[in-house]
């Protein structure tokens, strides 16, 4: 498993991460959503300012306060801020993993 640090530094996690977020979790922040991060992860920008990977039948939608917004089957915005959380979407959706290359 990776794990991301405010410096941008990837690290390897294990049980000795896990005990310092369980004691500290306000030194973990999540890794937020951008633009540029999803495009060099394999998003294609279809039109201006959506954002969409083929195997998703929808489109992510840049908010102005940052992170994205998409709409599913009940036509009702929903957000997505971080990575972790697009991550799981994509896992609801797909049964698979979906990588996210950090080093930008």
């Amino acid at each position: 498993m990776i794990t991301y640090y405010p410096t941008g530094k990837l690290v390897t996690v294990d049980y000795d991460h896990v005990k310092s977020l369980i004691k500290n979790p306000e030194e973990y922040n999540p890794i937020p959503l951008k633009p540029d991060l999803l495009q060099f992860s394999g998003f294609e920008e279809k039109e201006k300012n959506k954002l969409k990977i083929q195997l998703l039948p929808f489109p992510l939608l840049e908010n102005e306060t940052g992170g994205f917004r998409y709409i599913l089957f009940d036509n009702k915005d929903k957000y997505v801020e971080s990575v972790h959380q697009l991550q799981n979407l994509y896992f609801a959706l797909t049964n698979e993993e979906l990588h996210i290359k950090l080093d930008v």
